[in-house]
């Protein structure tokens, strides 16, 4: 029913964005037999078959040690491969695929050759195109490795509104129905499920044009126009900005019609103040934060944050009418926007080139990856595109027409990891510790001021704090002033880029705050907290470290409520071993300056230096 209805009504689903029309080497095709089982024979495409409609796979592969392609069975394939030496995952996805109607389909496994390099390279480039190019994707969602299948046991009685009777003095007056929150269901279960927890998966499912999810608990829908689930067959459109976006939340301002009704309503403490805080108080957390957790810098950014998020809205029309317009939210919205549209340099917002970036980025570091030499060639696809569409240059996990607000990452579910190389060969001069260790020398994978460097989900604070407000740059506060090279290569991650050289205020820190809870830093002899502090690495603590400065980026402007205040975001740098203007990247500060003025005036009057970031 969702797939037919996709396939008559969404004309963005219908659609392969910037990606040709390239089949795969392979396929399966599978047809049902006398036996108590399907036939499956490996196939080899050629170019004259471009028209075979086929569907696509993604699952986890887990431990399971079931059969797989290779060079020994090759040819044995050819002529057919036996049903039950076959995943239940792969058993299933086949089962699935003649359900529909179709006689195709594509399993990295059973498709690539799994122990040859050669066919692995060639067949990982064409990932965006099996994708992007399949009528359908069948997701294992609800199952972490290959035995779990796409099937599971359920309680369906679980999936139907619950009726409680209520009496009034012993006599029945009615009844209340309850059901499941099928829109934070989706979220828990789709989004954060076994399968989306792998980095690999996300151009997966970003490429792919329709997807049917097969949950642990139920089926989902998954389009570029429309979600849906078991418990909402007509299912979500996605929200419009601003729209869909006005908070419900916001308390009203009793007997304020005059500026001096406001003024009163201030100093008595029920004004404007006191309603943005009890906005965000009355605000719902977000489906995956525990409400009794207690506060850190990350889940009060999350708490506040969390609004723009929800980005799913139950929907009674037709699928005829969802709309194609570029304002939608979500992952694949924001995919949309950086294949279609035109950015300003200076952009920040909602429609900021950066944001739509970061909302792909922020699953993406979510996920899990079995190398950290794959951080980046896991995005191949999905970069491909947008440097196909916009020509322009992607630079280790950022882009150089936008790298001023690109730097602006942090870590927004608490500090990660620097991920490392592994230990070069350097042959017999290796000199052994009394340990046992070596002095192999490892290196960054990345470097420091890209998220490519960092295990942990990282995403940008530039959206206004709620939809009536505004967000704006004031002006910039540091300059490039030497890009990094892009490598020449496509995204082989054994190959470092470039360090880079900006030139900005450079504070000194005077005394670090890092507590469980918050953290702060101070710039001088400021007596305040100058600006709150969002480190990168969580074994690394920086407390006493006496070689850490600020680099301001960005002066911006927060319009909310008919108030102005003014924040300032940057980078915090540690000073290398190297000496001299050599520094590191070791976390993100943001401070709100409204009633901050001698920070902000050390920020902005700081001495002016030329640092090279590594």
């Amino acid at each position: 029913m969702w797939l037919q209805k996709c396939i008559d009504f969404h004309s963005l689903c219908n659609a392969v964005g910037n990606v040709p029309h390239i089949m795969p080497s392979r396929l399966l095709y599978i047809e049902y037999s006398s036996q108590s089982h399907p036939t499956v024979l490996l196939v080899e495409v050629k170019e004259a078959d471009h028209k075979i409609e086929y569907l696509a796979f993604s699952h986890c592969w887990g431990d399971c040690e079931a059969f797989k392609l290779s060079t020994a069975n090759y040819n044995t394939s050819l002529e057919g491969i036996k049903f039950f030496e076959l995943s239940k995952n792969s058993q299933h996805a086949i089962q699935i695929t003649l359900r529909l109607g179709y006689s195709y389909i594509w399993i990295d496994s059973l498709c690539i050759i799994q122990d040859s390099p050669l066919d692995w390279a060639t067949e990982s480039a064409k990932m965006g195109n099996v994708y992007s190019n399949a009528v359908c994707t069948i997701a294992s969602t609800g199952s972490s490795s290959g035995d779990g299948g796409c099937f599971h046991e359920r309680d369906y009685h679980s999936l139907r509104p619950y009726g409680i009777r209520v009496t009034l003095l012993g006599e029945f007056v009615g009844s209340i129905y309850i059901w499941r929150d099928d829109v934070f269901d989706f979220e828990r279960n789709v989004d954060r499920a076994p399968l989306n927890k792998r980095g690999w998966v996300l151009q997966e499912r970003l490429l792919s044009r329709r997807i049917l999810h097969f949950g642990a608990d139920m089926l989902y829908w998954e389009c570029w126009q429309r979600s849906a689930s078991e418990v909402n067959t007509n299912g979500y459109i996605y929200k419009k900005y601003p729209d869909d976006f006005e908070d419900d939340y916001t308390p009203p301002l009793s007997g304020v019609s005059t500026r001096t009704d406001l003024e009163w309503a201030e100093r008595s403490g029920q004004g404007t103040t006191w309603q943005m805080q009890e906005m965000i108080r009355r605000r719902p957390p977000p489906p995956l934060l525990e409400p009794d957790d207690p506060p850190t810098s990350h889940t009060i950014w999350q708490r506040k944050r969390g609004f723009w998020k929800e980005i799913r809205k139950s929907s009674t029309d037709p699928w005829g009418a969802d709309s194609t317009e570029g304002n939608l939210s979500g992952l694949r919205a924001a995919f949309t926007s950086l294949r279609n549209d035109e950015f300003s340099h200076n952009d920040v917002g909602m429609s900021s080139f950066s944001h739509y970036w970061y909302e792909i980025v922020e699953p993406y570091t979510r996920g899990r990856l079995s190398f950290s030499k794959d951080k980046q060639v896991a995005l191949f696809g999905i970069v491909k595109e947008i440097k196909d569409a916009t020509k322009y240059t992607y630079l280790a996990g950022l882009w150089k027409e936008h790298l001023l607000t690109s730097l602006l990452w942090f870590a927004t579910e608490g500090p990660g990891r620097r991920l490392m190389t592994e230990p070069q060969q350097t042959g017999a001069d290796d000199s052994t510790q009394a340990d046992g260790t070596t002095d192999k020398p490892t290196t960054y994978i990345a470097p420091t001021w890209s998220w490519v460097s960092l295990e942990g989900t990282v995403g940008v604070d530039l959206l206004p704090d709620n939809s009536l407000g505004g967000l704006s740059v004031e002006r910039r506060l540091a300059e490039i002033v030497t890009f990094p090279e892009e490598p020449n290569r496509e995204l082989n991650s054994s190959i470092p880029v470039g360090h880079l050289r900006v030139q900005g205020h450079l504070c000194k820190i005077s005394k670090v705050k890092r507590g469980d809870t918050l953290s702060y830093i101070k710039i001088g002899n400021s007596i305040r907290n100058s600006a709150r502090l969002f480190p990168d690495i969580a074994e690394d603590d920086i407390s006493n470290d006496p070689d850490l400065f600020c680099l301001p980026i960005l002066d911006l402007k927060r319009n909310t409520s008919g108030r102005s205040k003014k924040e300032i975001q940057g980078l915090v740098l540690r000073r290398t071993k190297r000496g001299g203007n050599s520094f590191e990247r070791v976390g993100f500060f943001t401070s709100r300056m409204d009633q901050w003025f001698q920070s902000r005036k050390m920020f902005t009057e700081a001495p002016i230096e030329i640092v090279e970031i590594v």
